[in-house]
């Protein structure tokens, strides 16, 4: 049997001297065609104009909104969908019933299921994607702040200078390494909050950034360098020398000048 992917609208004319049989089978036809059949889509759901958590009852969408069901909402209640209102249903089990009338919209994922009616007289996309984290573009914020130590000092504590968006909004965090700054990064082991406190005893030049993650997304910080003065040289004096008692020293002198 042919599968359709397009819900086709008839106007019927029902001739008062078919069978009964007869009429019975095209309403039926035509009911299974309503419910089961609609215009599949591939573009992606609008944002959500508000979001359904809790409650009950049969809510009614308009046109303008876009009504959505998350997959964790405790929301027991019904749709009637009007000429260019949507709805995103992403709830697991779905227990209301939903009448989508022409010109609506249903976005939802084959792993929702529906215990109520679904009526679908409008478009219905189903789509695992529907259901997925929406992702915007990822912004890695920004760290802080380059600064100087002594020699087998410790730096400052790295600072989240701003916070990272977009994504998923939720993010991982990695702190990275380097000796150079321009290459030859490596993560830092423990290093995963969105600030970080370097170890000490730095003896030369070290540069850090963070690496961001979300929604398969990945961004890095800019670098900050932490520059390591040079290690301190005391030089030398001279020489040993025996006086008298109660004798004056002769001047001591420098023999090597610190550095």
């Amino acid at each position: 049997m042919q599968k359709f992917k397009r819900t086709a609208h008839f106007a019927v004319v029902f001739n008062p001297f078919l069978n009964s049989s007869c009429a019975n089978f095209v309403k039926k036809s035509l009911l299974i065609s309503a419910l089961l059949f609609g215009f599949v889509s591939k573009a992606q759901p609008p944002a959500c104009t508000s979001t359904l958590n809790s409650g009950s009852g049969t809510r009614v969408v308009n046109s303008g909104e876009v009504v959505c069901v998350p997959s964790g909402s405790g929301y027991t209640g019904s749709f009637l969908i009007n000429s260019g209102g949507q709805v995103v249903i992403c709830k697991g089990t779905f227990t209301g019933s939903v009448t989508n009338q022409p010109g609506g919209i249903i976005w939802d994922s084959p792993s929702v299921n529906y215990v109520g009616v679904l009526a679908n007289f409008g478009t219905r996309n189903t789509n695992a994607s529907n259901c997925a984290p929406a992702c915007s573009p990822l912004n890695s914020g920004s760290i802080g702040t380059a600064h100087t130590i002594c020699y087998d000092g410790d730096p400052n504590n790295l600072t989240n200078v701003a916070s990272p968006s977009g994504g998923d909004g939720s993010f991982l965090y990695q702190w990275q390494i380097s000796s150079s700054g321009t290459g030859g990064w490596s993560n830092i082991a423990g290093a995963t909050s969105d600030e970080y406190n370097p170890s000490g005893g730095l003896t030369a030049d070290r540069w850090y950034r963070r690496r961001v993650k979300s929604c398969g997304l990945t961004e890095f910080s800019g670098s900050i360098k932490v520059t390591v003065n040079p290690s301190v040289d005391a030089g030398s004096i001279g020489n040993a020398q025996t006086i008298c008692y109660n004798g004056d020293p002769a001047t001591l002198t420098s023999t090597a000048a610190a550095s």
